[in-house]
C-alpha cells in the first residue's frame, strides 16, 4: 500500500474500453474467473491460520 491519498474523482472516469468490445470484456472476465479458480485452488489445502479463518468467516456458498 502506499501513503498516497485515492483519487476524489469517480473510479469509471478512468476505465477504458476493452479491445475488442464485448467479446474482449467476456475473455477478460473468462480469464479473471480462471485466475481466481487457480488461486483458490491453491489455497484449498493449505493450513495456513490467515486461509482458514477466513473459510471460517465464509457463509456457505462461498459468497458474502
Amino acid at each position: 500500500m502506499s501513503d498516497q491519498q485515492p483519487p476524489t474523482d469517480p473510479v469509471l472516469s478512468h476505465v477504458q474500453p476493452v479491445p475488442g468490445g464485448l467479446y474482449g470484456y467476456e475473455a477478460a472476465l473468462s480469464d479473471l474467473r480462471a485466475a481466481v479458480a487457480e488461486v483458490s485452488a491453491a489455497l484449498s489445502g493449505t493450513e495456513d491460520p490467515a486461509v482458514t479463518a477466513g473459510r471460517a468467516q465464509r457463509p456457505a456458498g462461498g459468497r458474502r
